[in-house]
């Protein structure tokens, strides 16, 4: 007759180990959650930083140069595809300056 009295030992057993392995989890999660969120926060700034400080004043100067062209030459500049050609460097211009001012090595 000693079977009866195992069964409800392992059970007890088994009771004390799921709830230390829901702990477990329930912890990793949150943690998990955590560092999700944090990176998630700093990629926000990373973006913001860099349409605040890099994209805008790049934006506003191709704007202000582009108004101060004569119309004739925007028009030619536009038959040639020169546009699409200024756009793409900038955009590397662009990418290329926040790279330098927010993800450099420091020290």
């Amino acid at each position: 007759m000693p079977a009866p009295v195992l069964i409800p030992i392992a059970a007890g057993a088994m009771a004390g180990m799921t709830g230390f392995i829901v702990r477990g989890l329930t912890i990793f999660f949150l943690a998990k959650g955590a560092f999700v969120f944090a990176r998630m926060m700093v990629m926000l700034g990373l973006a913001f930083g860099t349409y605040i400080w890099v994209i805008e004043p790049l934006v506003a100067q191709a704007t202000s140069t582009w108004t101060g062209l004569p119309g004739d030459l925007k028009t030619w500049l536009s038959a040639f595809g020169i546009i699409e050609v200024v756009s793409i460097m900038l955009s590397a211009y662009g990418l290329w300056a926040a790279k330098k001012l927010f993800l450099q090595r420091r020290g």
